[in-house]
């Protein structure tokens, strides 16, 4: 917020900053994905049973900022990022879904009054069921340009290159991503409220054609934060994909559709300053 203040009476060099941990558990009812069919025909008139595992997991999040401010007013922003995930399933039946992610990022970012520009890059390295899975690296050039008083329009792409490990090689390949969308910025009873709508379309480009997809993806979101330090967040989201060949030994070999729709919502309360539940 600050560095969206430009300085405009003085140059003065700043440094800023933050970092965010949270810790607890979450229920998932469906930890490997599983289909709700128990019974599924393959090419070879052979059936695949399956069942849906359940359980509880320790979730463990990091987040961590710093941003070194040059100083020329409306100027440049050096910014280094870092993002931590763990999931820990304590049933031995569920650890093979063990799940982390290590994302850091460096690059310039720019402030003017009526625009800023960013263009970080990035590594990030995947492990599951403990052990080595993918290490991708990216670049992702976004600009935020300011329309109105309370509206700004968004846009990003994003290049994303991911290297799979071992048995997972034929799921590598290169991902190109585009966002863009308005964001309304308003103020009433007692609260800050940000409501926003992107678009986004995505291509990925895999070693084997049956995991490359086209897709798009559209829907809202709100965001507000109490000046009591409650923040509430809701969004939707419709996703339409189509991959580039069927599946292997799957009885129907047309095109293979994931439709996706996906409401999320969420209610933080901060206390004592620096801790959140």
């Amino acid at each position: 917020q600050q560095l969206d203040e430009p300085q405009e009476k003085k140059t003065a060099k700043r440094f800023f900053t933050a970092i965010r941990a949270s810790i607890g558990p979450e229920y998932d009812s469906n930890v490997n994905v599983g289909p709700r069919d128990e019974r599924i025909l393959l090419a070879n008139n052979q059936l695949l049973t399956s069942r849906n595992l359940d359980g509880w997991l320790l979730k463990f999040n990091v987040n961590a900022d710093s941003i070194y401010d040059f100083g020329t007013p409306n100027g440049f922003a050096w910014h280094n990022h870092l993002q931590f995930l763990h999931h820990e399933y304590p049933d031995k039946t569920n650890s093979n879904f063990n799940y982390t992610q290590t994302d850091v990022y460096t690059g310039l970012d720019y402030y003017a009054p009526k625009f800023k520009a960013k263009l970080p890059f990035g590594f990030i390295d995947r492990r599951f069921s403990n052990a080595s899975l993918s290490q991708s690296y990216y670049f992702m050039p976004n600009l935020e340009i300011n329309v109105l008083d309370n509206t700004d329009f968004a846009l990003s792409y994003r290049y994303e290159n991911e290297d799979f490990i071992g048995q997972y090689d034929v799921l590598s390949g290169v991902t190109h991503t585009g966002t863009f969308g308005p964001r309304f910025k308003f103020e009433a009873l007692n609260a800050e409220h940000s409501l926003a709508l992107f678009g986004t379309y995505s291509r990925r480009d895999a070693n084997v054609a049956r995991w490359s997809y086209d897709e798009w993806s559209v829907g809202p979101s709100y965001f507000t934060r109490f000046k009591t330090g409650t923040e509430l967040y809701l969004d939707f989201k419709y996703l339409d994909r189509n991959y580039a060949a069927p599946a292997l030994l799957f009885l129907d070999r047309g095109n293979r559709l994931d439709n996706r729709y996906s409401l999320t919502f969420s209610i933080s309360q901060t206390f004592y300053k620096y801790y959140f539940v």
